[in-house]
């Protein structure tokens, strides 16, 4: 655990060099005390770049396994409740599936 939140403290500084701002290097134990969480001016740090640096794409196998959730979750809200849906899936639930993929992979530090 401890040697956990080096290694994320050690990456997440070498993401955000030169922005100015610092990750903690306090790893917390099993007391919540000694937790520091971001200020707001990091964390924006932090998003912006990710976004400057990462415009992920989706691989193949990212898109089919996409599709093939939107098109389980349309047949399970179809018959659900017969010929009325509890649940409406739409083409917008897969762009937002889409969308938070994408965001995922930024904040993973990937482009795929």
């Amino acid at each position: 655990e401890m040697r956990d939140g080096k290694i994320a403290s050690f990456l997440l500084n070498q993401s955000i060099q030169g922005s100015g701002l610092d990750v903690s290097s306090t790893v917390p134990n099993n007391n919540m005390e000694e937790f520091h969480h971001w200020s707001m001016e990091k964390l924006r740090g932090y998003i912006s770049t990710v976004k400057e640096r990462f415009h992920p794409t989706l691989s193949p196998e990212a898109a089919l396994l996409l599709q093939r959730h939107y098109t389980r979750c349309r047949d399970t809200a179809s018959y659900s409740q017969g010929n009325s849906p509890a649940l409406h899936i739409t083409v917008r639930f897969l762009e937002s599936l889409i969308r938070l993929s994408q965001a995922h992979a930024r904040l993973m530090y990937r482009d795929t």
